[in-house]
């Protein structure tokens, strides 16, 4: 197992989006199984931008915030589309700050493509990353 910060939060990051891809096979989740899919994509937020933090700061990009990690991975273009995840920093905050199913069943439905470009970014992330 490494011990390098960068590949241990893409390894994590990894196996979460992994986790979360599992999530969404379910074809009608009822109530438990939507937050526990949320969850889960809050957890891969998380990782991913820790993730953009450690590969940015590896190429001499210090940032402090999810929003400019995401600003400073889409002009490094490890990001695809910077509006796609400017709107997944806001329904991870939405999820962590307020409750209501009807905006979690909104996120929830959004979150395959939050999913999908957490993957392109881990892999974009792998391409780069020290080792």
């Amino acid at each position: 197992m490494s011990t390098d910060p960068v590949a241990i939060v893409l390894d994590q990051l990894d196996q979460a989006v992994t986790q979360l891809e599992q999530a969404l096979t379910l074809r009608e989740p009822n109530a438990l199984e939507v937050d526990g899919t949320i969850q889960r994509f809050e957890f891969c937020f998380e990782l991913s931008w820790k993730g953009l933090r450690r590969v940015l700061a590896w190429e001499g990009i210090e940032v402090r915030s999810p929003r400019s990690a995401i600003k400073a991975g889409y002009a490094q273009e490890l990001l695809l589309d910077e509006g796609a995840w400017l709107s997944m920093l806001a329904d991870r905050n939405l999820t962590t700050h307020v409750y209501d199913e009807a905006t979690a069943r909104a996120i929830h439905a959004r979150i395959r493509s939050h999913a999908d470009a957490m993957r392109d970014a881990w892999r974009r992330m792998s391409e780069r990353a020290p080792g």
